[in-house]
């Protein structure tokens, strides 16, 4: 599945679960939360290492990330 199409949202996970891999609800359930704690996770991440990355930038002048 392209990057673009990934789902989001809770309902997104639920659905694909439920469609897409033929789950019943209780594991649909299971499989929403699981994935959409991991999608927060790795936006926080991605977030923090972009602030690290200005910050480290503001305090080295004339060297840039990455």
């Amino acid at each position: 599945m392209p990057e673009s199409q990934n789902p989001k949202a809770w309902s997104d996970w639920y659905r694909f679960a439920r469609d897409e891999l033929g789950f019943r609800h209780d594991e649909c359930v299971e499989y929403a939360n699981l994935r959409f704690v991991e999608e927060q996770n790795r936006a926080a991440l991605r977030e923090r290492g972009q602030v690290f990355a200005r910050s480290r930038a503001r305090r080295r002048p004339g060297i840039h990330p990455g």
